[in-house]
């Protein structure tokens, strides 16, 4: 495949996503978030094009963990991007707490904490995160494993709402290996967070060892498990109303 007919292919599934889930309006103000990984440069850099186009306010957020010796080097590519791409820039500093047991849980919920802040101050819509196929495949199998109920195999939706801040994430159909390519042919600079290599983690295990082995077996498990996410949340929906 050249790289325009990868290029077109990828636009054409997140546009579809867009579209399907009805994830924006003209006019919207939308905070997007970025870490300074493939995942979140490479929806930055797709955003700044399709605001231009849709009429779209970006904002940018970053949060800086202070948990990586060279966590200041993630902020200062996204500070320097922002500015390029001429767009309005917030960080966050995570306090450190040594009374934290579940870290993940306590960052995420600051996190949030720091984007509905950034909401309220530009009166944003909705907050744009990278999440993408694999992660969506990644979650389901962790709950699969630690979970024993089918609303859990839903894993991550394309919109979700958290504490009246709405969440969308438009690059739910497009792969980890499509979004490096994605960075490639576009010379999108990002940076790698060592921590994921770290077998300590279920989540890094699950995504190391299990999800290649799946698409080794058949490339359509990320179709599969998109499908499946949508027709579960569509039996909780029609049950819970």
């Amino acid at each position: 495949m050249s790289y325009k007919e990868f290029e077109i292919l990828m636009q054409k599934v997140i546009l579809e996503t867009i579209k399907k889930y009805n994830l924006f309006e003209k006019n919207n103000s939308v905070i997007v978030a970025v870490s300074g990984g493939a995942d979140s440069m490479a929806l930055l850099h797709f955003m700044k094009h399709f605001a231009t186009t849709h009429q779209l306010r970006l904002i940018v957020a970053h949060v800086n963990h202070k948990k990586r010796e060279n966590s200041e080097l993630d902020e200062i590519l996204v500070e320097q991007v922002s500015r390029a791409y001429d767009l309005p820039y917030e960080v966050y500093y995570l306090p450190k707490s040594d009374e934290v047991d579940n870290f993940h849980e306590y960052a995420r919920n600051r996190r949030y904490e720091f984007f509905k802040s950034v909401a309220r101050t530009y009166q944003a819509d909705c907050l744009v995160t990278a999440h993408h196929a694999d992660d969506q495949l990644e979650t389901q199998i962790h709950r699969l494993l630690y979970q024993n109920t089918s609303s859990g195999l839903i894993g991550i939706q394309p919109i979700t709402v958290n504490e009246g801040l709405k969440i969308v994430r438009p690059l739910i159909s497009v792969t980890k290996k499509e979004i490096y390519q994605y960075c490639k042919n576009k010379n999108i600079l990002f940076r790698e967070d060592e921590s994921n290599e770290s077998d300590v983690y279920t989540r890094n295990r699950i995504r190391k060892y299990i999800v290649p082995k799946l698409v080794s077996e058949s490339s359509s498990v990320y179709e599969h498990s998109r499908i499946i996410s949508d027709q579960l949340s569509e039996d909780e929906s029609y049950f819970s109303d």
